[in-house]
């Protein structure tokens, strides 16, 4: 997740009063239940007002954030499948975004094995290889230069 929350921190996004919300709740949620909440709050709000996938997938982190801040089993699985499943639709939803790919390759990469949730490792890291060159943000190229090691 440290990674996650590294490209988090310093990636841009939709908007710059968007970005700068989101950087903060982010940088928060990793460590912080109440700001994971918000974070799952407040994008769960932006997706539903713009449609905007992006949203959809930071709703997704939070959850993922969640399944690791709470100690109930079944509500740790509940965050996680909720988060899976976010992250899995944003692709959907929008399967060249560069973006939430990154953020799927991140999550799946950081999950411990058991869980099943790293089928699509290899998939993200050749979509990402193959057209990261072609995105307009570049500290997301940047990010993904060194996180693949490019």
């Amino acid at each position: 997740m440290k990674n996650l929350l590294f490209f988090l921190l310093f990636s841009t996004f939709i908007n710059a009063q968007s970005t700068m919300q989101y950087k903060e709740q982010c940088a928060k949620a990793e460590n912080s239940t109440s700001a994971a909440k918000e974070l799952i709050k407040n994008a769960t709000k932006d997706f539903a007002n713009t449609q905007q996938p992006i949203y959809l997938a930071f709703s997704g982190v939070g959850n993922l954030f969640m399944a690791k801040h709470v100690f109930n089993p079944i509500s740790k699985m509940s965050y996680f499948k909720k988060g899976k499943t976010e992250l899995d639709k944003a692709i959907q939803l929008q399967p060249k975004n560069v973006e939430i790919r990154f953020f799927r390759l991140l999550s799946q990469s950081e999950m411990p094995k058991l869980l099943g949730y790293y089928e699509n490792i290899e998939e993200d890291k050749t979509f990402i290889k193959n057209n990261f060159q072609d995105w307009n943000d570049e500290v997301l190229k940047k990010e993904i230069k060194n996180y693949l090691k490019l």
